[in-house]
């Protein structure tokens, strides 16, 4: 009788992620999309094994996913006939090249959309931010490909101006907070460049895949900018409008804390305000904050006393100069005025008396 051997394969949580990956068709949606290859290890099935190293808590190298796989159950996770050593840094590498020339952000946006429709999720709202990530190296040559990101020193979110980046710009749905697109750009774009563009990309997508009612966009401020009113006037959006504006300014002075309405929230009230910027009728809501209004109330008073504090010690050095005239006295004070945000000085010139003989002056002189 032939002896029997047992082996043991660790599932931990991956059973639950590759369950996921199996109810979404994530093998199958990225196949379909690139097409055929002569592969043993399909690019969908290599994707889902580097999902699957991804989560595995461990951060390995992509040429260490065998050493991952060694003691996971590969039937299981991906599919029966494949081994760890199929996933190979060459397999993956491959795979990673054609779903580069299939266009990644057209492969995310395929397999996002069709696991929203599996799970019915809506997604009436979405919300559009832009994130770097930070690499070490020189990155300096150049290189032909136009759809190839540039590698450079732009606006550090990392708070790493010395390292290069890239930008990775995402769209996800609100509530789920499942991303829905993605996309790479160069690491010195900014906000307010490249929300419009991607508003339009994604809007042809949508449009394309499954014509009907678009979604609201969600951004911060840098969505609200000159460049972006044509292409936000097709389609419908939420975003914070600069304060830097000037009309913003004028309509912050003529609101009065009497014409503000109370809101179902407790400590919160709005006015509603329709205004037309940039050629496009918009509808503005002004909100004020007991509690925000109290934390910049603390915060001002802090901010008048240190300048207060800072002031008195100049203009007391100022006192104990003496000036030729009272018109130039007057101008040395007035150049002081001009630094100071909330202080004024209550100035008192006094005369100065010098004896202009020589010696010890006479009694009445």
């Amino acid at each position: 009788m032939a002896e029997e051997t047992y082996s043991t394969q660790r599932l931990d949580h991956l059973g639950i992620v590759s369950g996921i990956c199996q109810q979404i068709g994530l093998i199958e949606q990225i196949d379909t999309y690139v097409g055929i290859t002569e592969r043993k290890v399909s690019v969908g099935e290599a994707v889902q094994a580097m999902v699957l190293n991804a989560l595995g808590f461990v951060g390995r190298a992509l040429y260490l996913t065998p050493e991952f796989f060694d003691n996971k159950p590969v039937d299981l996770l991906i599919r029966e006939g494949l081994t760890a050593d199929d996933f190979n840094d060459d397999s993956l590498g491959r795979a990673l090249d054609i779903l580069y020339k299939a266009d990644i952000t057209q492969v995310f946006f395929w397999v996002a959309s069709h696991a929203l429709r599996v799970f019915e999720i809506d997604h009436d709202f979405v919300h559009l931010d832009n994130t770097t990530f930070s690499l070490e190296g020189d990155y300096t040559k150049p290189t032909e490909d136009p759809k190839a990101v540039r590698i450079t020193h732009g606006y550090s979110r990392d708070h790493r101006p010395d390292l290069k980046q890239v930008v990775v710009s995402l769209i996800c749905s609100y509530q789920s907070s499942i991303p829905v697109w993605l996309q790479a750009l160069d690491g010195n774009r900014v906000d307010k460049e490249s929300f419009p563009r991607i508003i339009q990309a994604y809007v042809s997508q949508m449009q394309a895949s499954d014509p009907g009612e678009l979604p609201y966009f969600i951004a911060d401020s840098a969505l609200y900018s000159e460049e972006s009113i044509n292409v936000l006037s097709q389609v419908k959006w939420i975003t914070r409008i600069p304060g830097t504006l000037n009309e913003v300014k004028e309509l912050y002075k003529s609101i009065s804390p009497e014409q503000m309405h109370e809101s179902a929230l407790e400590g919160y009230s709005y006015l509603e305000v329709g205004n037309y910027y940039g050629g496009l009728r918009q509808r503005w809501l002004i909100v004020s904050s007991k509690a925000a209004y109290k934390r910049e109330e603390a915060t001002f008073r802090k901010r008048l006393a240190q300048s207060r504090v800072e002031w008195e010690k100049l203009l007391k050095q100022l006192s104990q100069q003496e000036f030729p005239t009272q018109e130039a006295a007057k101008t040395a004070v007035s150049a002081l005025e001009a630094q100071w945000e909330f202080h004024q000085a209550a100035t008192q010139l006094e005369k100065v008396f010098r004896y202009k003989g020589v010696g010890r002056p006479r009694k009445g002189e």
